[in-house]
């Protein structure tokens, strides 16, 4: 009895992912690679426990590391612009 008494101070991977409002997909890969601890009790294809630290930890590094957008310019490729790129001259048809 002892052991579930425990287990109510952490969280499911459902809850942790509502709070942490993080997709369950990021969650795992997070888990994967060892940047979120778990409990999982039982060994693999188990259920995930989360410490409540674990959720300090994830909205600490949200909070720190605000996100910057990925800003890419896609550099011209040679040789003429397409036709519908082209602008029409009034008059022409």
């Amino acid at each position: 009895m002892s052991g579930q008494s425990q287990l109510t101070s952490y969280l499911t991977l459902k809850q942790f992912c509502q709070h942490t409002r993080l997709s369950v997909s990021t969650v795992r890969r997070r888990v994967k690679d060892g940047t979120i601890p778990v409990l999982q009790l039982g060994g693999r294809r188990k259920k995930l426990w989360f410490a409540p630290d674990a959720l300090k930890q994830v909205c600490g590094e949200s909070r720190t590391q605000p996100q910057q957008p990925i800003v890419d310019p896609i550099p011209a490729l040679p040789g003429p612009s397409p036709r519908w790129r082209k602008k029409v001259r009034p008059g022409r048809n």
